[in-house]
């Protein structure tokens, strides 16, 4: 089945269906663009958790009605069921039983706001999955993806993706855990087949944590993230508790725990100067909170807010540094990771100088030219 002049659907040896090039192509190319149906409901993000019962089931409601006219969305891949009957022979409820594994084997994890969100492309489901993908997905808008790809291509040769960014640079059993209980399949890239443990060392080195351990994070990081209305108290006080995990006891800049608990760490941050910024600085130089039925008055120091950026900025380094160790250099998260600290960077209310400005702007727009400047598929 064509795509278009660049890729077509066919059966991949031990895959099922996947994506092949129809010709040569060069790195950064544009190879795709696809629309998507968006799930109406969402739920709040909580890492590597199963998609709620109730988001799957009316997600596959709304694929039913969208399949009425769509033939290539009839095709989506679902194991151990056959294609539905069009002359009416299955009842509805094995339609919808077919729907929902549809959803569950092809849609992907979308950020709308502040939850989560599955979004099912036509054609982007098609493509396989590889811990070194040959293609990056990146979400123009809601419900637009274009699909780059992020090397050299030869005429004729299957083109994967990866189903979550987090997946390219976890260990190498983590990953292939996650994929077996989440997709139901066995990786066999090679990546997760050529990958020694030695090249592993650095992101599961062992550490001895002091105080605060990993599993206490992510117990943090799931009560943060439980809270509908979190106060500038309580987001400092994760702060420091998750800034103890990172001390000298913690484990090493590289590691796969390390990352978890900076991108925690950084979204709270966010949040934190968000805040500030929303409500202004005084007079006298500093951040005043106004109380609430449940907080008294809270006044933060012009250098407790520099603190704030300074410890930002090293998060959001350390972050571009590690994904810069296992991202291809032209996969879209890294320009998600860029746009971050050039944000932050850049405000009008930023006043810490930040080191590495430069030369991130010189980076991201190198991948915007690339994701933002393609308006042809040739």
């Amino acid at each position: 089945m064509e795509i278009n002049d660049l890729l077509e659907i066919k059966e991949i040896s031990g895959k099922g269906y996947g994506v092949v090039t129809r010709r040569e192509i060069v790195a950064g190319q544009l190879l795709l663009k696809d629309s998507a149906i968006v799930s109406e409901q969402g739920w709040p993000p909580q890492g590597f958790t199963k998609v709620p019962q109730a988001v799957l089931e009316g997600f596959a409601r709304q694929l039913l009605v969208a399949q009425q006219s769509s033939e290539v969305l009839r095709q989506l891949y679902a194991p151990r069921l056959e294609p539905p009957d069009r002359g009416g022979g299955e009842n509805d409820a094995t339609h919808l039983k077919r729907a929902m594994k549809q959803v569950q084997y092809n849609s992907f994890l979308i950020d709308v706001g502040e939850c989560h969100k599955l979004a099912l492309n036509s054609y982007i489901s098609f493509f396989n999955h590889s811990c070194c993908p040959d293609a990056a997905v990146y979400d123009v808008q809601i419900g637009l993806t274009h699909v780059h790809a992020v090397r050299p291509l030869q005429c004729g040769e299957e083109v994967c993706i990866t189903y979550r960014t987090e997946l390219l640079y976890m260990p190498t059993i983590d990953r292939v855990t996650h994929l077996q209980e989440s997709h139901l399949f066995t990786c066999k890239c090679r990546k997760c087949v050529l990958d020694s443990p030695e090249g592993e060392k650095l992101m599961q080195a062992p550490y001895t944590p002091s105080v605060i351990t990993f599993e206490f994070c992510c117990e943090l990081r799931e009560e943060w993230q439980a809270l509908e209305s979190p106060t500038i108290e309580q987001g400092s006080e994760f702060v420091e508790l998750l800034q103890g995990f990172l001390g000298p006891s913690g484990p090493a800049p590289g590691h796969w725990h390390r990352m978890q608990v900076l991108k925690c760490l950084g979204s709270i941050l966010e949040f934190l100067l968000l805040k500030m910024d929303t409500i202004g600085i005084n007079t006298s130089g500093d951040v005043t909170v106004p109380s609430t039925s449940s907080s008294p008055t809270t006044i933060l120091s012009i250098a407790k807010v520099n603190e704030l950026e300074t410890i930002l900025e090293a998060v959001l380094s350390e972050i571009i540094h590690f994904e810069s160790l296992w991202l291809n250099p032209l996969h879209s998260a890294r320009m998600k990771a860029l746009a971050r600290y050039v944000h932050w960077g850049t405000r009008q209310e930023a006043r810490v100088p930040w080191s590495k400005l430069t030369s991130s702007l010189v980076k991201l727009q190198e991948l915007q030219d690339v994701y933002l400047g393609s308006e042809h598929l040739s």
